[in-house]
């Protein structure tokens, strides 16, 4: 799971479009969207981008998704890093 202040997204397998993978954003009171996405991968760099980050993962893939999330942030800030870089004269 991924955490925002009181908000939290969830990835799982899309049961509305079976082979994509679907972002939902949760509440207090419960689910409140979701998006799909074709890769996991892009699910978890829309849930970064939009400002959330890692929290803990459950169920049996737990371990993979949560090193995937790492990897898709390390990308994302050395993305950072590197368009500051530029910008220093």
């Amino acid at each position: 799971m991924l955490g925002r202040g009181d908000h939290w997204a969830s990835i799982t397998l899309s049961a509305k479009q079976p082979g994509r993978w679907q972002l939902t954003w949760h509440d207090g009171d419960g689910p409140i969207g979701d998006t799909l996405r074709d890769t996991i991968g892009e699910v978890i760099v829309e849930a970064l981008r939009d400002g959330y980050r890692y929290d803990r993962a459950v169920g049996p893939l737990a371990e993979m998704g949560a090193v995937l999330v790492q990897l898709e942030q390390a990308k994302l800030d050395l993305a950072r890093i590197a368009r500051i870089a530029w910008t220093v004269p």
